[in-house]
C-alpha cells in the first residue's frame, strides 16, 4: 500500500514539473536573445516631414543586441522595409553601436537591378568608418523608382564591402507618406 501512495504523490510533482517545463518554453524566444531590447514599432525609425517631402531614416548598426550582433534596426536579412515616394528628399541618420569593429553604411541597388538612379551608392563616414558610438549621415533626394538596400559596411581588403546579413530593404515607388514596416 504505501508503494501506491508513492505513485499517487509523484504523479502531481510530475504534471506541476511538465506545466513549469511548458511554461518555461513558451517564454522563451517572445523577448528575443539574451540581452536584446524587445523590437520597437518600425515607424520608430522614421520620422516624416509630408509639407517640406523629407523623410529621416534612423538606420543604427548593431541596435539592441548587447553591440555584439551585426543586424540594421534590430533586423538581419532585409527584416525591415522602408518605402520612400519618389521625389522625396530622404537623410539616412546612421549610428555605429557595434563594439567588435569600424562600420559605415550605405545605400546599394538590390541584388538583380541595375542602379534605379544613377549615382545612388552613398556611403555615411566613408574613409575610415564610425567607431562605436559615432554617427553620420548622407542625404538623396529620390527622382525615379527603385529598389535598394540599406547596408552596413565592413572594410576588408581596403574596400568597403556589405556586412553579412546587415541590410534593410528600401523600395522607392508611388504612394503618399513614407512607411516602414516589419517583413518578419
Amino acid at each position: 500500500m504505501p508503494e501506491i501512495r508513492r505513485a499517487r504523490n509523484r504523479l502531481p510533482d510530475a504534471l506541476v514539473a511538465a506545466a513549469l517545463a511548458a511554461l518555461w518554453l513558451a517564454g522563451c524566444g517572445s523577448s528575443g536573445a539574451p540581452g536584446t531590447l524587445p523590437r520597437p514599432s518600425a515607424q520608430r525609425f522614421l520620422s516624416v516631414d509630408a509639407s517640406a517631402r523629407t523623410v529621416r531614416v534612423k538606420v543604427v548598426l548593431g541596435y539592441g543586441h548587447e553591440a555584439s550582433m551585426l543586424d540594421v534596426d534590430g533586423a538581419r536579412k532585409g527584416g525591415l522595409l522602408f518605402t520612400v515616394p519618389v521625389g522625396w528628399r530622404a537623410t539616412f541618420e546612421c549610428e555605429n553601436r557595434l563594439k567588435t569593429a569600424r562600420f559605415a553604411c550605405g545605400l546599394a541597388p538590390a541584388p538583380g537591378t541595375a542602379a534605379p538612379q544613377p549615382g545612388v551608392a552613398y556611403v555615411a563616414h566613408p574613409a575610415d568608418g564610425m567607431a562605436t558610438a559615432q554617427r553620420a549621415s548622407f542625404t538623396v533626394t529620390f527622382t525615379r523608382p527603385g529598389r535598394y538596400r540599406i547596408v552596413g559596411l565592413t572594410r576588408a581588403r581596403g574596400t568597403w564591402e556589405a556586412a553579412a546579413g546587415m541590410w534593410a530593404v528600401l523600395r522607392v515607388g508611388s504612394g503618399r507618406l513614407p512607411q516602414a514596416r516589419w517583413l518578419r
